[in-house]
């Protein structure tokens, strides 16, 4: 009898969405074997316990992966080169929205002295969570609440029957610590929480109102609990005191969190690790909700309950900035045949950065092949050079512009005036001040001529009665 554990230390610091476990050992009386999983955080819990053949001469071999995701927990005694689902008992959820970084430990616990095994070999796969959801075009994420309950209760507060909802730092086993600094809150402090009870831990109204989705609930939770038959949590996002039209955030559906694996036993209170969640509640954009955090307990098996920690809210407004834009050459008259220089300068005053706005100037016919240079200023960004009509995609952020230098050479043959207009856009964002988005500079087309004439006879004198030939040009 004893336990042998092993190390396995994965690089960076994923934060699991999913996790999966392979294990490849062999052993005499497969099921002598309990197996525990502890992260880097420390938080332990089961994979199996006593599968697999229960006489010696059954199946020695385990080769097996297990997968909240599979089918089937292992029903039968033949464990080589299956997926499974753990046993009702376990799941590797529980290490779900952990950071995933550091050494993991695998325990394997060995029920008697009179048979053994190898453990020949083990992996640990974990997934990460997709990118969070994005907003529409012309929208942008704003956080419309946040707390870390460092400097108070944020709002927050309890009700309902034997209610144990309270702040500070949990001192009680296995919950002994906030998600971040000292200050989170949990259904008792400092033990289980009370047996036939119905508690609520409620937000203050968050006021989602001109918003759009995605609505995103992002919480930290860490909690030990009773078989879902028995006691039940959950998380729900709800327009202010109206309950019937919530959204289910979390919904507690496991089996009892402990465990007492091993010969003798040894109890291990299982856990869910602290874990970053985040859920949707979209339905909500527009109105006026609030968070409801609810546990509910019977007569019987009170565990450590649910801590709550690191909670914001986040929606999509939409998004504004004041473009504008100015042109001119400085001169209110030109010159057919000679250049005129333009300068074109687009800023955005804000409050949002455009990344993708667009500088046009469709230059008119009299201007012949004209050229451009581009400098930014306030972190705003452009192509540096082109020819021809400017079309160009640029970076305004909030207080930054560009400037567009261009000359443009003036047909000697143009007429009456040179009218010039430029215009900035900024798609899908809105424009608050939309007569500022473009600017014309016109100027009269004055013709000069230098005019000049010469005379000459080709000689300096001539005799009296000849002819003499003059030639003239202007």
């Amino acid at each position: 009898t004893g336990l042998v554990s092993s190390t396995i230390t994965v690089p960076g610091n994923p934060r699991i969405a999913d996790i999966d476990v392979e294990i490849q050992l062999n052993h005499t009386r497969m099921a002598d074997i309990d197996a525990h999983l502890r992260s880097p955080a420390g938080n332990d819990n089961g994979l199996f316990t006593d599968i697999g053949a229960a006489a010696v001469g059954g199946q020695a071999q385990m080769n097996a992966l297990f997968d909240d995701e599979a089918a089937i927990p292992p029903t039968f005694t033949a464990l080589n080169n299956v997926v499974l689902k753990p046993e009702l008992a376990y799941r590797n959820a529980w290490f779900d929205g952990e950071n995933g970084g550091g050494t993991w430990t695998l325990d394997l616990y060995d029920d008697t002295a009179a048979e053994g095994g190898t453990l020949t070999g083990w992996s640990i796969r974990i997934c990460e969570a997709p990118p969070p959801p994005t907003c529409a075009a012309g929208f942008g994420p704003t956080t419309v609440y946040t707390t870390d309950f460092e400097a108070g209760d944020a709002g927050f507060t309890s009700n309902g029957t034997a209610n144990q909802w309270a702040r500070g730092l949990p001192s009680a086993a296995p919950i002994t610590t906030c998600n971040s600094g000292t200050n989170c809150f949990k259904t008792n402090l400092a033990g289980v929480y009370s047996a036939s009870s119905n508690q609520n831990l409620v937000s203050p109204a968050i006021n989602l109102a001109g918003l759009q989705p995605p609505v995103v609930v992002r919480w930290a939770q860490r909690y030990q609990l009773e078989s879902a038959s028995f006691d039940l949590y959950s998380v729900n996002a709800q327009p202010v005191g109206v309950p019937a039209s919530a959204t289910r955030l979390f919904q507690w559906l496991d089996a009892t969190m402990t465990d007492a694996p091993g010969n003798p036993a040894t109890t291990i209170n299982a856990t869910s690790g602290w874990s970053q969640f985040t859920g949707r509640a979209d339905a909500l954009a527009g109105q006026n909700i609030e968070l409801l955090f609810n546990l509910t307990s019977d007569t019987s098996g009170q565990f450590a309950g649910a801590a709550i920690d690191d909670v914001s809210v986040t929606a999509c407004r939409a998004l504004s900035a004041d473009l504008s834009i100015t042109k001119t050459d400085g001169v209110a008259s030109a010159v057919p045949g000679t250049t005129t220089t333009y300068t074109i300068v687009a800023s955005n005053a804000g409050p949002d950065p455009v990344a993708a706005a667009t500088v046009a100037d469709t230059f008119p016919a009299a201007c012949v092949s004209p050229t451009w240079t581009c400098v930014g200023a306030g972190g705003g960004t452009c192509t540096a050079n082109g020819s021809g009509n400017i079309n160009q995609s640029v970076n305004l952020p909030a207080g930054g512009s560009v400037t567009f230098t261009a000359l443009c050479p003036i047909a000697s043959t143009a007429t009456g005036s040179l009218a010039n207009t430029a215009t900035v856009s900024g798609g899908a964002i809105a424009d608050p001040t939309p007569g500022n988005n473009s600017a014309t500079d016109t100027d009269t087309l004055t013709p000069q001529a230098n005019l000049g004439i010469t005379k000459t006879n080709g000689v300096t004198q001539v005799n009296a009665g000849a002819n003499t030939v003059y030639t003239i040009v202007a």
